[in-house]
């Protein structure tokens, strides 16, 4: 960060506390607040946008129509950064189809947010500085109705600041919100009374609010000048809400540019986790409670005006029962660069394909990391190159995978395993070339009105495996054997008001087998449960695989059912509950995932796996006496 910028924010920052130490209320209507980042970040019932400013400044929020979308007016907030049309696409994430950023005179800027649905205002406050030396000002907008939105058409945001309470203004007047905390009262136009109010945090709920954690895995997206939040974007810049089964992490603002024109961001988390299994295992040598520490830092650097990035990408775990479990995995080691509307990647990189909750048919380009947890939302990082263009008909991008990551398993002390120990080191490949084959995929993907869609064709060695009876001198072992595949995917979003209907689908051809599987349902949100602020989410799919059960998947006549509850605080509190129940053996697996932060730095979970009466013939029936309780602390820098 350049010397002059640290001063100017230095010296606003001593202004602001001695006018607070000496009781003055300041309005900062007419203050110099430059803009010096932008972000987007998508969460599952809502899309946040934060602007960073040097100084307070509240925008004007007006909703228009032709299309869809709003417009925030920052008059005493001139843009202080540097931004391409690449970083603005990526923006469009969640409820914003599109952004547009004016500036305007010197003290002037104009941010418009085109909407792929109406969309309303749910929450809009300000935040101090605290670790980073800037304001923030967060608004967070979700989806309407034909009457909220032809309600809020026209209208500015209605918000208020009353003390530690949530409150709406009367809807004869909208207000800015100054420095001091005070209301300006701005007289507008008397609004219709079913117009959804805005919310403003306390004080003290503000100084516990944090930037959001993005996903542990990046996916395929361009290099960014302007820090975006989490869930940032895949091929077409878009994550469905219902991608969310696994954990996330909190990711450090980047610094800003030096005068080299090179900015360094390094971030992280460290963690403790504890395991308690239930059931005493049928197996030698295994216990009840496991422990281990686990790390996960990266290192992002940009430069060239934003242009070429950076991202390193490291995570190793400690178990201090089962040494297998002990690994080491270079998540990312990448380098990216933007010519325009290409983006090539080259190196070590983790790309999410899916938009169902309970099972993601069509990510095939990385390996589980099985180690870390069983319901495959952990991925190996995956040596590659790609290239995605952006056109007007959707994003085609390609890619060409050098080497091949195999499973892990647990060792013999760890759970949960396997009855038999896998020997990886006698691995079978259909390919003479073995893990060495070069596989390759190319994929579209689009946007059309309310429908995300993307379709894609891979060829190369499986991801999945068949295991092969064998020996490791006198003992027995189970021998991993991969085939080499082609493999045709679809993967289909549609978002109608409250309502995603979502669906995945496969077609796999192979020397061994040829066959079609898909998974599909929707998920209904009910907003403000209650009259509250808290929004439940209910989730219902059916998955299929027309091998039945001769094919190597658990999951091939069976129901999903799950509820997702999000708080809407500060903390981020979330809960989701959903169970997988066979509709033929009558075999049931439950995951129940809970989280919460605490402070700035904090974030704990609160896991459950639970295999309920596991028939002899299913996939998982070796798990069925592995339930288990799982707690996660977590420091994030």
């Amino acid at each position: 960060m350049t010397t002059g910028l640290w001063a100017k924010r230095l010296g606003s920052t001593c202004v602001v506390a001695l006018m607070g130490m000496t009781g003055i209320s300041l309005s900062f209507v007419d203050a110099h607040a430059d803009i010096l980042g932008l972000r987007t970040g998508k969460h599952p019932e809502k899309t946040r946008l934060v602007v960073e400013l040097s100084y307070p400044d509240t925008p004007s929020v007006v909703f228009e129509e032709d299309p869809t979308r709003v417009t925030l007016e920052l008059a005493n907030s001139p843009l202080n950064a540097v931004v391409n049309e690449q970083q603005l696409r990526n923006m469009a994430v969640g409820v914003v189809k599109k952004v547009e950023l004016v500036p305007g005179d010197d003290k002037a800027t104009r941010l418009t947010l085109q909407f792929r649905q109406p969309a309303r205002l749910v929450h809009q406050f300000t935040l101090p500085p605290n670790a980073n030396p800037y304001h923030r000002l967060v608004l967070d907008f979700s989806t309407a109705d034909a009457g909220e939105w032809a309600a809020l058409v026209g209208h500015k945001a209605v918000v208020e600041q009353k003390g530690h309470e949530v409150a709406s203004l009367p809807h004869h007047h909208s207000s800015a919100v100054a420095a001091n905390g005070h209301a300006v009262d701005q007289v507008e136009p008397s609004l219709p009374t079913n117009e959804a109010p805005v919310a403003i945090l306390s004080e003290d709920d503000k100084a516990k609010e944090n930037e959001v954690f993005p996903d542990r895995t990046t996916t395929e997206q361009a290099p960014r000048q302007l820090v975006m939040d989490d869930r940032v974007a895949n091929d077409d810049g878009y994550i469905p809400a219902g991608d969310n089964f696994g954990d996330a992490y909190f990711s450090s603002l980047a610094d800003e540019p030096t005068d080299e024109g090179v900015s360094v961001e390094f971030s992280g988390y460290v963690e403790g986790e504890f395991r308690y299994f239930y059931q005493s295992s049928n197996l030698p040598g295994v216990k009840k409670v496991h422990g281990s520490l686990a790390a996960e830092p990266s290192l992002e650097v940009l430069w060239n005006e934003g242009k070429t990035q950076f991202i390193a990408t490291a995570f190793g775990r400690v178990d201090f029962r089962d040494n297998e479990r002990s690994h080491v995995d270079l998540r990312e080691f990448k380098l990216v660069h933007v010519w325009d509307n290409l983006t090539v990647t080259a190196g070590v990189d983790s790309v999410f394909w899916g938009v169902t909750e309970s099972h993601h048919l069509v990510d095939i380009l990385n390996q589980d990391d099985l180690l870390e947890d069983i319901d495959q939302e952990d991925k190996l990082g995956q040596p590659m190159i790609s290239a995605a263009y952006q056109t007007e008909f959707g994003v085609f991008s390609a890619y060409v995978m050098t080497y091949f990551r195999q499973k892990e398993y647990a060792g013999l002390k760890g759970r949960p395993r396997l009855a038999m120990e896998v020997d990886t080191d006698q691995t079978i490949y259909e390919s003479n070339d073995e893990e060495w084959h070069v596989d390759w995929a190319a994929r579209w993907s689009h946007v059309i009105g309310n429908v995300d869609v993307g379709l894609y064709h891979f060829r190369g060695t499986n991801r999945d495996l068949t295991f092969v009876a064998g020996f490791d001198g006198l003992t027995p072992v189970l021998i991993p054997r991969y085939a080499t595949i082609g493999q045709t995917g679809l993967d289909v979003q549609a978002t109608i008001g409250a309502l995603l209907v979502k669906g995945e689908a496969i077609y796999q051809t192979g020397d061994v087998e040829k066959f079609f599987a898909g998974v599909g349902g929707f998920e209904y949100t009910f907003y403000g449960l209650g009259g509250g602020e808290s929004d439940l989410g209910i989730l219902l799919e059916y998955l299929y695989d027309e091998r039945g059960e001769n094919g190597f998947s658990p999951f091939e006549d069976d129901i999903f059912a799950g509820l997702r509850w999000t708080a809407n605080d500060v903390d981020d509190t979330t809960l989701l509950v959903g169970g997988i129940f066979d509709l033929d053996s009558k075999s049931k697996l439950v995951n129940v995932e809970a989280s919460r932060r605490f402070g700035n730095y904090w974030k704990v979970s609160l896991d459950a796996r639970l295999f309920l009466t596991m028939g002899a013939g299913d996939p998982l029936f070796p798990f069925n006496r592995d339930d288990f309780l799982q707690l996660r602390v977590a420091r994030y820098f």
